[in-house]
């Protein structure tokens, strides 16, 4: 199996990058699975995280804004579309999309338990991963792979 990062700072285009590439794949006839994280944005702030299912372009939330002061624990996770999300991940499909892997990822949570299963099963010909850039090296050791 191939794994692709995608990776940049905050808010550089690695979400669109992997819609376009998952788009361009099913207009292709390839079959694709996974989730993309969408931000839903109110007055410059985000306020919720959704996921978009692929090929189905279906919207659940994953997190909602508990509050506004700028620290830790600021959103509610919701456990049931990581659930989701995870089973989406895991459907045999020739490429594979994760989004936004980040602080829970990094701690073995989130969607990292359905990434990892994919990986390591070699459930795809690929794998594409949104990571920041900040994150690149944790998910790539966990993964094996070099950067």
């Amino acid at each position: 199996m191939n794994t692709i990062f995608i990776s940049s700072g905050h808010g550089q285009g690695k979400t669109t990058t992997l819609l376009n590439l998952a788009n361009e794949l099913i207009e292709r006839g390839q079959s694709v699975t996974g989730v993309i994280e969408r931000a839903f944005v109110v007055n410059g702030h985000r306020v919720a995280y959704f996921f978009e299912s692929l090929p189905e372009h279906e919207f659940f939330m994953a997190a909602r804004r508990r509050h506004f002061e700028p620290r830790l624990n600021a959103f509610e996770f919701f456990e049931s579309a990581f659930k989701r999300a995870g089973r989406l991940i895991t459907r045999e499909a020739d490429y594979k999309f994760a989004d936004e892997l980040g602080l829970l990822e990094a701690e073995g949570r989130g969607l990292w338990p359905a990434v990892l299963e994919s990986v390591h099963e070699n459930r795809a010909r690929t794998m594409m991963l949104g990571v920041r850039g900040d994150h690149l090296e944790i998910f790539a050791r966990r993964l094996l792979i070099d950067v």
